[in-house]
């Protein structure tokens, strides 16, 4: 069987047009729902993050005053995690906020610039996220272990202590497990808008 140049070099261009780096591209309306609904899951992420925070702090500051070892134990990373939770929830809620506006503002101003910089900020945002996790879930790990040597030499203060890092520091693992594909499925919208 043969083949001329232009067979060959049409199924080579139909090759190469197969796969991921040639997926649909998105459209100005696809990518305003895409960012709308990406920062909409950061904010609640933020508030969440407050929120679980502000609950650690309660729950801390009602089990320090009692007369448990455990439940002191306990108290301490409930009260400094979650003041550190509660904190940067807040903040990172009101940096979502200017950067929703920010970029949704840009889309409607300046779509090709909007592509520029918000693939760049999300490529930094992805890269984060290795670092996120290691500390998250070295904190859960941490925390286990803690707990777990603690009731093993029946140190109640201890055990107390490693419940309290894991239980501020699950909440936090579950919901980046959920940011970290949804803002690189983002991201990969963002690279496929087209501007024209």
């Amino acid at each position: 069987m043969f083949f001329s140049a232009g067979s060959l070099a049409g199924a080579l261009a139909a090759a190469l047009t197969v796969g991921p780096a040639h997926a649909q591209a998105i459209d100005r309306a696809a990518i305003a729902h895409d960012t709308r609904d990406y920062y909409g899951g950061e904010l609640a992420s933020g508030y969440a993050a407050a929120a679980l925070g502000t609950a650690s702090l309660a729950a801390g500051g009602a089990l320090v005053t009692r007369r448990s070892d455990f439940a002191v134990g306990l108290a301490w990373p409930l009260l400094t995690l979650g003041a550190l939770e509660a904190l940067g929830g807040a903040s990172y809620a009101g940096q979502v906020e200017e950067e929703t506006a920010h970029y949704t503002g840009l889309l409607a101003r300046d779509p090709s610039r909007f592509r520029r910089e918000e693939t760049a900020h999300m490529r930094g945002t992805t890269a984060r996220f290795f670092a996120y996790r290691v500390v998250e879930i070295g904190l859960l790990a941490a925390g286990i272990a803690v707990a777990a040597v603690g009731f093993a030499a029946q140190r109640d203060t201890a055990a107390g202590a490693g419940v309290g890092m894991a239980i501020v520091a699950l909440p936090i693992v579950v919901i980046d497990t959920f940011n970290d594909p949804r803002a690189r499925r983002y991201l990969d919208h963002v690279q496929r808008f087209t501007t024209f």
